[in-house]
């Protein structure tokens, strides 16, 4: 069977981000910086403010034009001209310049604003023939041409200026990420929808050569994941607020409003005994553009799917259970960590098939949970520190047989089926005064019971011992899984097969 992935992730609700107006200056305490989303970047806004000297602007709409600047960094020393001191090219003089946070105009720098590290005037007043003709006259006795030191060390501000506030609200419809530009805005390439096509996922796979009663064979440990359906429509929207000076966040929180359908099944045959121990196995594992101030913050979404498989087998058990699963989600509304209005989400679970063949030997059980987890994850870093803000669905399938003797020749052979799900947000670990330690609440569970059955079965005829020479073999693969040949011994005359569908209406 071929299975076909597919994730549309599609914006539920949205926030326009416009262009950034060059033209209004910043020289009043307050300073705003936009991205428009696009498909290499999320869209969002940047908002500083604090002491009329705590702010400043190097822009043309300051009055000022710059002689020399990269856009590769932040750091650097760059040499500004006044060109137009009516517009304001003393602002940023007040209190000194030193730890004065300025805007920087298109093109210069990799971020949007910086601090003066050290600022001079140079001996050489001579203004470039490319400025002179917009150089307009003065009888100021201020210089025209400075020196600036700038750089985005935040954390080395005094504070002489006082506190920089900010506000950070960004969000996007998660498109695959192209090689992000060097300061963010707005444009990007085009990236074709996002599709996996997979027969199914191995999630462990052994094999040893045992003895049988008919002389030898091969017996499998084997674990699979067949995803037959993910759709989701999400987007992300972080909103933060802090300082820039000092260095701080006050305020971190994270929502993704959901619509989408997650159906698969997993898959296991277990005819060696032994142990099955799989953690973390990551087999998707894909970036989204995302959204960055240079030296301030950064907001990374991804999406990744994980397995863990957890059991034992002891003795013939031959198990072979198929068991689905398919959880429609509609409506998921949070803000985490939770506020008012409390998170809210409908969540029906369409019909799925279930198949448990068995050929057991009597006193042989077997016992298997595979865990899937379906994460939205957005990793935020800001001042050096990061903290992953995750949304995850988790899909849990417990399957077990257990065969114990009856009267002569008869074997009890028992089957538990039951499939979880819940639905949980969560915080990695502590960040600024944000969040004091890991968190997670949990927005929806339940438990959908299969199968509980026990049936009296007829053994088959007691085969002439064979003794295997092959020890028990750690994965080679996964170097967890621990397993041998089980004994010979009498299995049931016949194959055990139950199938079905549930839940049930």
């Amino acid at each position: 069977m071929r299975i076909t992935v597919f994730i549309a992730l599609v914006a539920l609700s949205s926030t326009s981000f416009g262009k950034n107006d060059w033209t209004k200056v910043c020289l009043n305490g307050t300073c705003s910086y936009d991205v428009e989303e696009g498909e290499s970047n999320m869209g969002g806004r940047f908002d500083i403010s604090g002491s009329p000297s705590a702010i400043s602007d190097i822009t043309s709409a300051a009055g000022w034009s710059i002689v020399n600047c990269t856009d590769s960094t932040n750091s650097q020393t760059i040499k500004i001209v006044c060109t137009d001191e009516s517009k304001g090219c003393g602002h940023i003089f007040q209190n000194g310049a030193q730890d004065t946070i300025i805007r920087l105009p298109e093109n210069c720098g990799s971020g949007p604003f910086v601090r003066v590290a050290k600022h001079w005037i140079p001996d050489d007043q001579s203004i470039p023939k490319a400025l002179a003709a917009n150089h307009t006259s003065s009888t100021s006795t201020m210089p025209h041409v400075h020196m600036l030191e700038i750089d985005g060390n935040f954390d080395k501000a005094s504070g002489i200026h006082g506190n920089v506030s900010f506000e950070l609200r960004t969000q996007g419809n998660l498109h695959p990420s192209p090689k992000q530009q060097k300061r963010q805005n707005g444009s990007g390439s085009t990236v074709a929808p996002f599709s996996l096509v997979n027969e199914n996922v191995i999630i462990f796979d052994d094999m040893m050569t045992c003895p049988v009663a008919s002389g030898q064979q091969n017996e499998i440990f084997l674990g699979s994941l067949l995803i037959q359906n993910v759709t989701l429509e999400t987007t992300i929207i972080v909103i933060s607020s802090g300082t820039l000076v000092p260095p701080s966040i006050s305020s971190l929180s994270f929502s993704a409003p959901m619509n989408g359908i997650v159906d698969g099944a997993g898959l296991a045959s277990l005819s060696l005994q032994g142990t099955i121990s799989v953690i973390d196995f990551q087999f998707l594992d894909m970036i989204f553009a995302s959204f960055s101030i240079a030296d301030v913050v950064t907001v990374q979404p991804s999406f990744s799917i994980i397995a863990n498989a957890a059991g034992t087998v002891e003795g013939i058990t031959n198990f072979v259970p198929f068991v689905g699963f398919a959880y429609s989600i509609t409506n998921l509304n949070f803000t985490y960590p939770f506020e008012v209005p409390a998170p809210s989400v409908e969540v029906t679970t369409p019909v799925s098939q279930f198949n448990v063949p068995a050929l057991p030997s009597e006193n042989s059980n077997a016992q298997i949970t595979m865990n899937t987890t379906f994460k939205f994850l957005v990793q935020v870093n800001a001042f050096g520190q990061t903290v992953d803000l995750s949304v995850s669905y988790n899909v849990a399938e417990n399957m077990s047989m257990n065969s114990t003797p009856a009267v002569e020749g008869e074997e009890v052979v028992c089957f538990d089926l039951d499939n979880r799900f819940s639905l949980v947000v969560a915080n990695s670990g502590p960040f600024f005064q944000a969040f004091e330690a890991p968190g997670a609440q949990t927005i929806f569970e339940d438990e959908i019971p299969i199968l509980s059955i026990c049936d009296v079965v007829e053994l088959g005829p007691s085969p002439p011992s064979r003794r295997s020479n092959t020890p028990g073999l750690p994965n080679t693969n996964l170097k967890r899984d621990i397993f041998s040949c089980p004994p010979v011994a009498a299995t049931s005359l016949e194959v055990i097969n139950i199938e079905g569908t549930f839940p049930l209406s």
